[in-house]
């Protein structure tokens, strides 16, 4: 199990990561969520990713960040796609 709990935590932190480099391009505006594919025959659950990534963001400057999960026919694994952000910019 904290094998498991391991990569989960290692993959969430590695798209937040990207979340971070992708919000500094993007510095006017505030970053509202991500989109994550997640392949429906894969090792992850929705909700085991989801739990994860709740946990990964408690506390952090992501706490807000909604999380929108797209299942996949195939895939190798959890796939950040695309990051949101406020449609206004920031004051």
């Amino acid at each position: 199990m904290e094998c498991s709990l391991m990569h989960e935590y290692s993959l969430i932190k590695n798209m937040l990561d990207v979340v971070e480099q992708v919000k500094k391009d993007n510095s006017d505006k505030e970053a509202v969520g991500i989109t994550v594919e997640l392949p429906e025959f894969g090792a992850l659950n929705e909700e085991h990713f989801r739990f994860h990534f709740n946990e990964a963001v408690k506390n952090t400057p992501w706490k807000g960040l909604q999380l929108e999960i797209v299942r996949v026919s195939f895939g190798v694994g959890a796939r950040l796609t695309h990051v949101s952000f406020r449609e206004e910019p920031l004051a």
